[in-house]
């Protein structure tokens, strides 16, 4: 009797070690504050040893940084990282004039962004020239319904997101979306500032207006590559035919002189 042949089963494969490094930098990318090695070992669930080793391998590569609390956070080459993988192609090349634009026009900060759900994540920024600003917040994540106020837009800012201590306590941002990403993301232009200068006075009538104009643009641009490739491709007859015609005439006046 011949024997059965064996079954092969799907199996998934996995290196541990980059599966736990995985682990430690998603805990560290969804947190606003940062977290401590304990805290770390806590939610994780990989041991003490590992968990320094793999830490301190990150911050030796600049990819974490650790203040003098022990409080770790994604440090400036994970940043730099993020940003070339998000903000690379015609993208930027699009969004990068309409940031410095409304930052000229408005002297704030303002940020091309990625929100999912509640998260955002600010990949570029346009600064501006005030003595009092907020520092640069770029690669950096925070989630506007859990770590701060969502004010009510009002009449005529469909669109608009308000927050007031989302990024910090005396920080204001106004954003508006750009386009849809993926499944259930979206672009966005956000103007980030002191709450001092952002009443809802000028909301309505400065940034809400110049974030407007810049989406507007911005999507205009996104769709005109679109366009091009579905326009069928035009031949010019008429310069062929006019070309023809005169070879044509040429011909019957040459045929016709004595």
């Amino acid at each position: 009797m011949a024997a059965e042949p064996k079954t092969k089963t799907k199996s998934c494969y996995g290196v541990k070690s980059i599966e736990e490094s995985w682990s430690l930098l998603t805990l560290l990318f969804e947190s606003r504050r940062g977290m401590t090695l304990t805290e770390l070992i806590m939610a994780s669930g990989i041991s003490k040893n590992k968990t320094f080793r793999l830490l301190s391998t990150f911050e030796k590569q600049g990819i974490l940084d650790k203040d003098l609390y022990g409080v770790y956070s994604l440090g400036s080459s994970a940043s730099v990282a993020a940003r070339k993988v998000l903000w690379r192609g015609n993208v930027g090349d699009a969004a990068d004039p309409a940031l410095k634009k409304v930052a000229s026009i408005l002297d704030e900060s303002v940020y091309f962004a990625h929100r999912c759900a509640s998260r955002t994540t600010l990949m570029y920024m346009a600064d501006c020239n005030q003595k009092v600003r907020v520092r640069s917040l770029v690669g950096s994540v925070f989630f506007e319904r859990a770590n701060g106020e969502t004010v009510p837009a009002g009449k005529g800012m469909e669109g608009v997101r308000i927050t007031v201590g989302a990024v910090d306590r005396e920080v204001t941002t106004v954003a508006l979306d750009v386009a849809p990403v993926g499944d259930d993301g979206f672009s966005s232009l956000m103007v980030v500032a002191p709450s001092f200068r952002m009443s809802h006075q000028r909301i309505a009538e400065e940034i809400v207006p110049a974030l407007r104009e810049a989406v507007r643009e911005l999507r205009e641009e996104q769709s005109e590559p679109k366009r091009r490739r579905s326009q069928p491709a035009v031949v010019h007859l008429a310069p062929q035919r006019a070309a023809k015609r005169s070879l044509s005439e040429k011909a019957t006046y040459s045929a016709g002189m004595p």
